[in-house]
C-alpha cells in the first residue's frame, strides 16, 4: 500500500489522479494546524507532494526509531530460518526442505525473471533483512496472518477487560476521554495505531486486512467519536446496574459534563487542537506496542507461508 500526501495541509491521497486535483483547486488548501513553519514556496511543497510514499519505508524508519524491537522477536525469526534454511533468491520465500525449494521454483509460482544472481545456492539473512524485506508484503495478508485478538482500527475496541469498577472511575475522573483512552490502549489487542509524526500515522484495518496512512487529526476525530460513545455506554450501564449506590443526579451530571466536552471538541478550535495532541501523545506512548503487533503479524504470515508450501509436496519418497 502507498499513498500521497500534501505537504501543505497533510491530507492523504491513494491515487496520484486524486492528489493532482487536491493540488490544482482554485482555493489552495490551508495549512495543517499542527504542521511546523516552513519557508518553501508553494510550487516546491507541490513537487514533494506528488512523491509516492510506500508503506515499507516508513514502517522501517519507525523501527529504527525502536531498536529493541528487533531483540523482541529475534527469537521468533531464528526459529523460522531453523525451520526453512533453504532459500529462494528469486521471490524472497523459505522452504523447510531441499526439495519444496526445487519444487517451487519449477512452477509458475516462482517469478525467476523478478530477481538475477549469480549463483542459485540458498543464502542466508540477517534478522533485519528479514524483517524489512517481508514488511512490503504486510499488505498482502489474510486471516492466517493476524493475530487472533488484534482490533481493527475500523471496529469497536476491546472493553471487555474494563471491569465494572473501573468504568466507573472513568465515568467520574476530571479528564474523562484521555483517561478512557489510556485504560483502553493497556490491552495490547486494542494498540492498532502506528504514529510516524505530528502528522501521520498507520492504522490496522480489519476490513482490508493491511495497514493504511492516516492523518493524524482524523485519527483523533475518531477516536473521540469513540470515546463519547463508549463513556455515554458507561454511563447507562452504571444507571441500570448502580451497584455502588451513586447518585443519579451525580451520574447525570457526568453525562452532561461528557456531552459539553465532547460538543466543545467540535466547536472551538482550541479544544480542538488541545485534545488532539494528547490523543496523539498517547499513541506515540503506545507506539512499540502496536509494531510489536504488526512485527507478529508479519512473523505469522512468514510460519503460514513456509507451513503452506510443506502442505502442498510431500518428498518422503
Amino acid at each position: 500500500m502507498s499513498h500521497y500526501q500534501c505537504r501543505t495541509c497533510n491530507q492523504i491521497c491513494y491515487q496520484k489522479s486524486d492528489i493532482k486535483k487536491h493540488l490544482s483547486r482554485k482555493n489552495r488548501c490551508k495549512r495543517s494546524l499542527f504542521d511546523p513553519k516552513t519557508d518553501k514556496t508553494d510550487i516546491e511543497l507541490d513537487k514533494e507532494s506528488l512523491i509516492r510514499i510506500t508503506v515499507k519505508d516508513d514502517i522501517e524508519d519507525i523501527i529504527t526509531k525502536y531498536p529493541n524491537l528487533i531483540e523482541t522477536h529475534k527469537y521468533l525469526v531464528d526459529e523460522t530460518i531453523n525451520k526453512s534454511k533453504h532459500y529462494c533468491n528469486y521471490c524472497d520465500k523459505y522452504f523447510h526442505n531441499k526439495s519444496n525449494l526445487n519444487k517451487h521454483q519449477s512452477t509458475k509460482i516462482c517469478n525467476k525473471n523478478k530477481k538475477i544472481y549469480e549463483n542459485d545456492e540458498c543464502k542466508s539473512k540477517t534478522v533485519n533483512n528479514i524483517i524489512n524485506n517481508n514488511i512490503q508484503k504486510i499488505g498482502v495478508q489474510n486471516n492466517y496472518y493476524i493475530i487472533n485478538s488484534l482490533r481493527g482500527f475500523d471496529q469497536d475496541w476491546d472493553l471487555s477487560v474494563i471491569p465494572k469498577e473501573t468504568k466507573e472511575t472513568l465515568l467520574l475522573s476530571d479528564k474523562k476521554f484521555t483517561n478512557t483512552l489510556n485504560n483502553i490502549l493497556k490491552n495490547k489487542d486494542n494498540c492498532n495505531v502506528v504514529i510516524k509524526n505530528d502528522n501521520t500515522g498507520y492504522v490496522y484495518l480489519n476490513d482490508k486486512k493491511e495497514y493504511e496512512a492516516k492523518r493524524i487529526t482524523d485519527i483523533c476525530e475518531e477516536s473521540m467519536d469513540k470515546l463519547h460513545k463508549y463513556l455515554t455506554d458507561f454511563f447507562k450501564e452504571t444507571v441500570n446496574n448502580n451497584i455502588n449506590d451513586i447518585k443519579i443526579d451525580i451520574l447525570e451530571k457526568e453525562m452532561t459534563e461528557i456531552n459539553n466536552k465532547f460538543q466543545a471538541y467540535k466547536e472551538s478550535l482550541k479544544t480542538y487542537r488541545g485534545v488532539n495532541q494528547c490523543f496523539s501523545n498517547i499513541f506515540k506512548d503506545n507506539n512499540e506496542k502496536s509494531l510489536n503487533n504488526l512485527l507478529q503479524i508479519e512473523e505469522n504470515r512468514l510460519r503460514y507461508s513456509n507451513e503452506e508450501e510443506d502442505d502442498d509436496f510431500d518428498d518422503s519418497y
